[in-house]
């Protein structure tokens, strides 16, 4: 359904001056989806903004598609990702996001400092491994050797769950290949294409139920080993999920909303947490760091004089405007749940009917003038470029900028983990790869990108010497 063909006429047609607001393409009686029979594309940067925002209007529009998916590889339960803030599902997204939230705060005070200093320390000292093991070889993975290796760590140190333990004569990294391969699968069959393949459901089913006994497993040996409820301060998110069981305030969240059986499904609450953590952490934080390179060495950007010029904020931006030229996912998909008639619109032209699946083109959003001035060029919005609002990018999900504060908020359906574990873990692969100098692609076959079920699992370079920090 997105194949590139597809979607770049479909974003040409829309994004064209006086084009249509939307397009309806019709699947074929033969589709896994026919029931859906149509899928409208949205293109217009505010539009999709507006599908994919689950706020005022947005409300409209269920990740419905997602719970499906969820529902059925966690065997019934739901996922963040796959709840929104109205519906059905609302009671469900609050019970996790405030689960989510008290764990992590419990974190938090267990360290008496925001978590980001941890993680990226933790991150930090794994890819300054990677680094100096590569060094003399001057050729280096920027997913095997540096992110997977820095995401399983923060896994490890601060989430409290690993991979199966390795069997003798299986690698020492089996159990980060185990937990790789588990979430790389989970992410193609949950965010892939409408028109998922068939084979590929059974597997992320097996790949599901692996995860969430590994996880239960961690969660059980927590409580065999006297992690009681209400105990010293935990030390990673399995401890916090433990010790909170007999909190007052998760107590009371449970009454009202399970009164029955209620350490039964505080436990599977928890397990699908981290669940859904894990598998963003192992799949998609190497899998953007994947698009952005692709990007950044395909054009030639050298790293190394670029990223020591760079505060903060500019590793965000550099992060944010590789990936919006090259986005992780072109489209993401949602289903109207009322008729709506999209903001602007004067006739019916602009009207989504009830029951439609929509597919939000966030690439071709990427391309709006309208939000990104000159938007085939690359720029940092410095002196001279083209300008960037940092909260106009969606690979986070819509943001909005907060008028008293100054400081970029996430939108009602915005990813959780953006600044808690994906941008910390995120700027020091940037940072760590700025010391590499010449860092350029392989040439021919031999630096082809590898991939599991599409998505990227290791990504070959070369460079020329390491800088010193």
């Amino acid at each position: 359904l997105f194949d590139t063909d597809r979607l770049n006429v479909l974003a040409g047609e829309i994004l064209t001056p006086g084009g249509p607001r939307l397009k309806s393409v019709s699947l074929p009686d033969t589709s896994p989806s026919a029931a859906a029979k149509t899928v409208t594309f949205l293109g217009r940067y505010d539009d999709v903004k507006l599908a994919l925002s689950g706020e005022g209007d947005g409300e409209a529009f269920s990740v419905q598609p997602f719970r499906d998916l969820a529902r059925r590889v966690t065997q019934g339960g739901d996922l963040i990702v796959a709840t929104d803030p109205t519906g059905p599902t609302a009671t469900a997204r609050h019970r996790l996001m405030t689960l989510a939230d008290r764990a992590w705060t419990a974190i938090e005070e267990s360290l008496d400092k925001p978590i980001e200093g941890s993680i990226r320390a933790t991150v930090r000292e794994k890819l300054t491994a990677g680094l100096r093991r590569t060094a003399t070889t001057q050729q280096i993975d920027l997913l095997k050797d540096l992110a997977v290796p820095a995401a399983y760590a923060v896994l490890v140190d601060l989430f409290g769950v690993s991979g199966p333990i390795a069997t003798p004569g299986q690698p020492g990294d089996a159990a980060q290949k185990a937990l790789q391969d588990w979430s790389v699968t989970l992410l193609a069959d949950l965010m892939g294409n409408l028109e998922s393949i068939g084979p590929l459901r059974s597997i992320a089913d097996e790949a599901g139920t692996a995860m969430l006994n590994q996880i239960q497993s961690a969660l059980a040996a927590a409580r065999l080993q006297g992690l009681k409820p209400g105990g010293a301060k935990p030390l990673t998110l399995v401890d916090a999920f433990v010790r909170l069981e007999n909190d007052k305030g998760v107590e009371e969240l449970y009454r009202s909303h399970l009164p029955e059986d209620r350490s039964d499904r505080y436990y599977r609450d928890a397990s699908l947490i981290l669940l859904e953590f894990v598998g963003a952490v192992m799949a998609i934080i190497p899998m953007t760091l994947s698009k952005v390179m692709e990007y950044l060495l395909g054009n030639r950007l050298e790293l190394s004089v670029i990223v020591p010029q760079l505060d903060e904020d500019g590793l965000v931006r550099l992060i944010c405007e590789a990936e919006r030229l090259n986005p992780c996912l072109p489209a993401r998909m949602r289903r109207c749940e009322r008729t709506i008639t999209l903001p602007g619109s004067t006739d019916s032209s602009g009207v989504i009917k009830k029951g439609v699946f929509v597919a939000a083109m966030v690439e071709a959003a990427n391309m709006d003038s309208n939000a990104f001035d000159k938007p085939s060029l690359f720029s940092l919005s410095s002196p001279g470029d083209p300008e960037r609002k940092l909260e106009n990018y969606l690979l986070f999900g819509p943001q909005q900028r907060n008028a008293n504060t100054d400081r970029i908020e996430g939108m009602a359906k915005s990813c959780w983990g953006k600044d808690r574990v994906a941008l910390p873990v995120l700027k020091e692969c940037v940072r760590a790869l700025g010391r590499l100098k010449g860092l350029r692609r392989v040439a021919g076959r031999a630096g082809d990108i590898a991939t599991l079920v599409e998505v990227p699992i290791g990504f070959p370079v070369r460079f020329t010497s390491l800088l010193a920090e």
